[in-house]
């Protein structure tokens, strides 16, 4: 029924009050031109004439009907995305776009990413160019009054890494001087000493001939040396190794006989210093393992001394080769023994398998050298890697054709100065996000005891009467206000990662689905709405007890749309309010599982003076340097 307009309802009541009156005229309206007519006054059922006395009412004014306002527009328009679907990773340059608007009053415009698009037939088709990593597809759709509407389709571009292949040059590591002096010093502390002394022990007699008339025996019974010194030079191709032993002193006893008369001596075989020069190098085998080892060693004596009395000068001469050729033979096997675990633990130290825990869930990082190489500023190694993760039991794998890949030109070259460096390229970041993904390990479902579980903040424990503070339209339409809600938060897309800035990461998360649903104690949930949620957020990147972390710094960007609201449409108000509770605390959780992992170690390296940047040389890549 419609309502009358009020100047109506008050012609209509003088009108009546003047009838009851018995026959006064109701005052004109002013502005009327219709005339009222006649009223008669009827009982009904009683069949009362009107008296004869009753005089005739004069005519008078009457006001015309006016017509209701027509209600204003207030419908936001329709609109419904027919490609792509959500979620899409595509390696194509151009995604196309086709969706249908909708609105009673007729659409005015229709923006796609801020550029107006024609529209025939309710429907805009367009062929949109994709960058690398996250794009957003976003829809305006604006019809004569105002009332505008937006959905946003997010498409993940670029190239793409297979999940069950390694990722190519994921870490570039370089061992600088400092590092090779490390391992100088923790070889020279073991050159020479005790246990050359207990080689030379157990290799006695260290000379013997019996044969003839005269005969010779040497055996040693104990050995020292000074203080032994040992350098590695980097240089193209390997390591030039330099050795000195000073003050040798072998202790000896020599026995034999001169004809029929036997002898025997203590006897001191010395040298004022031993030199050592060799060519250390390091390769890659088909097994994916660092081998090193020692080329060209070459033992020199300075002021070597031996003597023994009572015996023909031959004799004496081969036993004085003979038991040079041993300590020059010891001596070498010795620095071999010593240099080469060493300079394999400090290269390949950083390629043993790395574990992280996640939630409960172990993930694997399988680490191959790819390639190795000398310098003169020292050594640069690149390492291939892949990820495993045990799969919680009945999670969905999503589908995807693997993770973002970004082709590597170069990797980081030598630097002077730092000690070392560790470059992590974002190609490694994004698999291992992938891989996070992938598991399930990014998807939420956040109620009070998941709260608790996770240690969250106690506002990320939602219920009916929060919904309608954030919600105001949904009031009423709840129930029991303190109905608990879950928030349920699925990755439809694996994040990535770029760099950014001098320290700067930025972290992209598409297609991400937030879900309010209503759990009320024995009886059946209600979805409240589906809200698709596209966040752009700056990281800043550090290490922490040898482990790479990142955290948000600023405020994130997002977009957000409702694509399901069964009981009421949200208000794009509220929405952003719900952002405002949610978005930065679960952003922060997600970063923790994403970049909370441990660094690839070298042994004998403690880094002291970390820096992290990244590397304005090698586009991608994540740089730590360090001093010893």
């Amino acid at each position: 029924m419609k309502q009358l307009a009020p100047v109506t309802l008050l012609a209509f009541a003088l009108t009546v009050a003047g009838c009851r009156e018995g026959g006064s005229k109701a005052p004109p309206t002013r502005g009327s031109t219709l005339a009222a007519a006649s009223v008669t006054s009827e009982t009904r059922g009683a069949g009362i004439a009107p008296a004869a006395s009753q005089t005739t009412a004069a005519p008078a004014s009457a006001t015309p009907a006016v017509a209701a306002a027509p209600l204003p527009d207030t419908q936001s328009p329709e609109i419904e995305v027919l490609e792509p679907a959500r979620g899409v990773a595509t390696p194509n340059g151009t995604v196309r776009l086709v969706a249908r608007v909708r609105d009673a009053s007729g659409i005015d415009t229709v923006l796609l990413n801020g550029t107006p698009v024609p529209v025939r037939n309710d429907q805009i088709e367009a062929n949109v160019p994709l960058d690398a990593g996250l794009n957003l597809l976003e829809v305006v759709a604006i019809d004569g009054a105002g009332n505008q509407e937006q959905a946003v389709v997010p498409v993940l571009g670029g190239d793409f890494l297979p999940a069950d292949q390694r990722v190519p040059q994921a870490l570039a590591v370089r061992l600088n001087k400092d590092v090779f002096a490390e391992v100088s010093r923790a070889v020279s502390e073991k050159l020479g000493g005790r246990d050359l002394e207990r080689d030379l022990l157990r290799r006695n007699p260290l000379f013997k001939d019996s044969e003839g008339l005269t005969k010779l025996e040497v055996n040693a019974t104990g050995f020292e040396n000074g203080r032994a010194s040992v350098s590695l030079t980097p240089q193209n191709g390997g390591l030039a190794v330099s050795a000195r032993v000073p003050n040798i002193r072998l202790q000896s006893k020599v026995k034999g006989k001169a004809g029929f008369i036997p002898f025997g001596a203590t006897v001191t075989i010395s040298a004022s210093q031993v030199r050592l020069s060799a060519r250390a190098v390091a390769s890659v085998d088909r097994a994916g393992k660092v081998q090193t080892s020692l080329q060209n060693v070459d033992v020199s004596f300075e002021g070597f001394d031996f003597d023994v009395k009572w015996v023909p000068s031959f004799l004496e001469r081969l036993a004085r080769n003979k038991v040079r050729n041993t300590l020059e033979q010891r001596l070498s096997a010795q620095l071999g023994a010593e240099l080469t675990p060493k300079l394999q633990e400090a290269i390949a130290g950083a390629i043993k398998p790395i574990r992280r825990s996640i939630l409960g869930h172990t993930i694997r990082f399988d680490v191959r050298p790819g390639e190795l190489s000398f310098d003169p500023q020292g050594l640069g190694m690149t390492l291939d890697m892949n990820l495993g993760v045990e799969v919680p039991a009945g999670t969905r794998i999503p589908q995807s054709p693997g993770s973002l890949y970004v082709p590597v030109t170069r990797a980081p070259q030598a630097q002077t100065g730092p000690s070392f460096e560790l470059s992590a390229h974002t190609n490694l970041l994004n698999r291992i996000a992938h891989t996070v993904w992938q598991g399930g390990l990014v998807n939420l479902a956040l109620d009070e005891a998941a709260v608790d579980e996770l240690k969250l903040p106690p506002a990320l424990k939602l219920d009916a009467f929060m919904l309608t503070v954030i919600f105001p339209e949904l009031t009423g339409k709840l129930g029991d206000t303190t109905t608990p809600v879950r928030l349920e938060v699925d990755l439809g897309l694996p994040p990535v990662f770029s760099t950014t800035g001098r320290q700067g990461l930025e972290l992209s998360a598409g297609d991400v689905t937030l879900s309010l649903i209503l759990t009320p104690p024995g009886a059946p949930e209600q979805l409240v709405a589906r809200l698709g949620i596209q966040v752009e957020a700056t990281l800043e990147a550090e290490i922490r007890e040898q482990r790479f972390r990142a955290q948000v710094v600023g405020m994130p960007t997002a977009k957000i749309d409702a694509f399901e609201h069964p009981i009421v449409p949200l208000s794009s108000i509220g929405m952003q309010n719900l952002l405002d509770v949610v978005l930065p605390e679960v952003l922060k959780h997600q970063t923790r599982l994403m970049t909370g992992f441990p660094l690839p170690t070298v042994p004998l390296v403690t880094p002291k003076q970390v820096e992290l940047k990244n590397d304005p040389r090698s586009p991608g890549y994540l740089d730590l340097s360090g001093n010893l």
